[in-house]
């Protein structure tokens, strides 16, 4: 049975097309202090995602609602949720972010206090949701049981990625180091499909709708494709050397075929007992996803952050 591991290596478009009436360029901005429980990274993942909202607000208003939640018509909602405000439109690129960084002196009864605040200003393609998003259900655990649900994982953990959809479509999954500001050096990999699937499976493998999907999985009740054995399935271990490594995981759904970006076959080092997924830049991968969302408003990818914690490095 062959073992894949997933060893974090950290090393230092065109727009005219059938929707390019409906695509804008729009700005926003957002301000927050550093919390002492945030990191730098994360203050600026937040100033990215309400700096994103305040440009949609901006560009196509928004409805505030009285409850965080959203009614379901077969699988699909008209809008996307944050928090209690419904926005109109999607983001669908950054041209520009301008972060800024001030430290502020405040009184704590009779101490002097000094607070990092953070600016962002952000500049990019929107463009009016004209259809329904598709809800999908997915999430990573470090077994095969919902109950194992995680984003952060133990060294040498094996990661599962558990997905169902409300339609048919085709899926694919990759992963991006998350070490550097700038995408530039950084590796995207890809993780679905499997590297020894059959060639129709070259681009995406095809999923049912409303079937629990349970990805990198060994366990036989897991075999969902008749041409594919499950002793070819790429089971993913997560390996890192430091204290703490992050990871961004993209789904890419689409419920029309799509045609992959160019990939290289990663060389591993003699005598090694894993493989490395077949990879690209990041930066490419990043334009890719891009183009085929501004291209295709069947074509969709989401994004999330995973971190893989090394204690015996005494952290």
């Amino acid at each position: 049975m062959k073992q894949f591991a997933f060893i974090l290596i950290i090393t230092s478009l065109s727009l005219e097309n059938a929707f390019a009436q409906k695509i804008r360029n729009a700005s926003g901005t957002a301000l927050f202090r550093l919390e002492e429980d945030m990191s730098k990274d994360d203050l600026k993942d937040k100033l990215r995602h309400y700096a994103i909202v305040n440009a949609i607000e901006r560009e196509y208003g928004t409805y505030v609602t009285q409850e965080s939640f959203v009614d379901i018509d077969d699988g699909s909602t008209q809008f996307r949720i944050f928090g209690k405000t419904t926005i109109r439109g999607e983001w669908l690129k950054t041209t520009q972010e301008d972060f800024r960084e001030e430290m502020r002196k405040t009184k704590e009864g009779r101490r002097n206090r000094h607070e990092l605040w953070m600016s962002l200003k952000i500049e990019g393609k929107v463009r009016e949701l004209s259809q329904p998003d598709i809800e999908f259900n997915y999430f990573t655990s470090n077994c095969g049981s919902e109950s194992c649900k995680t984003g952060t994982f133990e060294n040498g953990e094996s990661m599962y990625f558990h997905f169902n959809t409300p339609v048919d479509g085709y899926l694919s999954i990759y992963v991006v180091e998350n070490d550097e500001a700038s995408l530039t050096g950084r590796q995207a990999f890809r993780l679905l499909p499997y590297k020894n699937m059959p060639v129709r499976y070259r681009n995406a493998i095809p999923v049912v709708a409303d079937k629990d999907y349970v990805f990198f999985s060994l366990f036989g009740e897991n075999d969902y494709f008749d041409d594919f054995s499950t002793h070819l399935i790429d089971e993913l271990i997560m390996l890192t050397e430091k204290d703490e490594e992050f990871l961004n995981l993209y789904l890419v759904f689409s419920t029309e075929e799509f045609t992959k970006p160019s990939l290289t076959i990663s060389e591993n080092d003699s005598g090694e007992n894993y493989e490395t997924p077949k990879s690209l830049q990041a930066s490419t991968l990043t334009n890719w996803l891009e183009s085929n969302r501004i291209d295709n408003v069947n074509f969709f990818y989401k994004q999330m952050k995973l971190k893989i914690v090394n204690r015996s490095t005494g952290f």
